[in-house]
């Protein structure tokens, strides 16, 4: 098996026996060992039986038997180690990869126009035949990013100091991923009030040439759910490849009803227990509401650490999608509630903070577009061209032993 290792996207033909998946959390610098390693059939161990005595069997039938053996039993060898098809792809989306988006903003949340959404597609791969992908370029689109900032929105029906939060609220490429960040009260172009809820979006779509299935579909995430002042949540919302959503995730708000500061609400206690309404499959939620402590509701602080602060989940067992779906992309959207309260409806909140997400790529296994056997039933169809020859050379043998 053939192991290639580029900076920032390595690949490697996979039979789908490879190790399960972990679906655990990691660290922000680990990888799931499901894309680390595949199994490798070992070399068949050489024989170390005596050969036939050359008197006990005719030159002519000899002759035969070892030509089936030489010629048949290699050939097979040589099909079955040629029939990787598919391809393991760690794709990184930082600066330091292959996909190339500038040093400044993306987008931002800046009032003049054209700077709320932006779409780039890139050529990473090449070829799709049944001996893979490879990295590389062939002039054929096979990704597409399309970004957007969200404006400002009220769940409880409150106005919106600032529906666009100006040049710092961004979305851009660093180092480890693409990164958004959302300021609070940091200047007076980002003022908010109880309820204003902020974001940004990030759509992944490949394309259709490429055979991609929900089992080995892994979306790299960090800082989906931080604990802090304010309500940080992400939703990600897998699509067919079609680009047509599987499901939707509609964004409810933190409290149980109107909280205090917002469209006449009084509440200053009752937190949401499903801040999302989620239809459909292939939809992941980071959510936990435990990440605010609202003891003190004019002056939330940070609340218990998410397990989901640092997941990445797989649109198969994570999304609810069913094994051997077709993925062709998804959409990861990061919201921002300010969920303070003041004793006037849409006054400024008291805290200042600004939070961050990243998204760091993707984990997939690309299957070849033609069926091609497994490395394991590879090795048995040389296993049985060696029976088969060395069953006719035994005959052989017989044969001149009865003359």
């Amino acid at each position: 098996m053939m192991l290639r290792n580029f900076s920032s996207l390595c690949w490697l033909p996979l039979s789908k026996s490879a190790a399960p998946r972990s679906a655990a959390p990691r660290s922000a610098t680990s990888t799931p060992a499901r894309f680390l390693s595949a199994a490798v059939m070992p070399a068949p161990a050489p024989s170390t039986s005596a050969p036939h005595s050359p008197a006990s069997v005719a030159p002519g039938q000899r002759t035969v038997g070892w030509r089936c053996v030489t010629w048949f039993g290699p050939l097979l060898l040589l099909l079955s180690q040629s029939a990787y098809g598919d391809l393991l792809s760690s794709l990184s989306f930082g600066s330091g990869g292959p996909l190339s988006l500038g040093t400044d903003d993306i987008v931002n949340a800046q009032t003049t126009a054209g700077n709320l959404t932006a779409t780039s597609s890139f050529d990473i791969y090449s070829g799709t035949s049944a001996t893979g992908v490879a990295v590389g370029t062939d002039g054929v689109n096979d990704l597409t990013l399309s970004f957007s900032i969200l404006s400002g929105e009220d769940p409880y029906g409150g106005g919106v100091i600032d529906p666009l939060k100006g040049v710092t609220h961004d979305v851009r490429q660093v180092s480890s991923g693409i990164q958004g960040s959302i300021p609070v009260n940091a200047s007076s172009a980002n003022n908010s009030s109880t309820g204003d809820v902020h974001g940004y979006s990030v759509r992944v779509q490949f394309a259709d040439h490429l055979v991609l299935e929900a089992d080995d579909f892994q979306v790299l995430l960090n800082s989906s759910n931080t604990t802090g002042s304010r309500f940080e949540s992400t939703a990600i919302v897998f699509e067919d490849e079609s680009g047509v959503a599987f499901g939707a995730a509609d964004y409810n708000g933190f409290w149980n009803g109107a909280p205090q500061g917002s469209n006449g609400g009084t509440n200053t206690t009752l937190v949401n227990s499903a801040p999302y309404t989620v239809t459909g499959n292939g939809v992941w939620l980071a959510a936990a509401t435990t990440t605010v402590d609202v003891s003190d509701s004019e002056l939330p602080t940070g609340g218990t650490s998410s397990v989901l602060d640092s997941s990445d989940p797989f649109a198969g067992e994570d999304g609810g999608l069913s094994s051997g779906t077709r993925v062709g992309g998804f959409t990861w959207t990061v919201r921002l509630e300010d969920v303070a309260t003041t004793a006037v409806d849409d006054m400024i909140t008291q805290s200042v903070s600004t939070f961050t997400a990243r998204l760091e790529g993707v984990n997939v296994v690309i299957r070849s577009s033609a069926a091609v056997p497994e490395p394991a039933a590879g090795w048995l169809f040389v296993v049985t061209g060696v029976v088969v020859c060395g069953r006719r050379r035994w005959r052989a043998r017989r044969q001149c032993g009865d003359a």
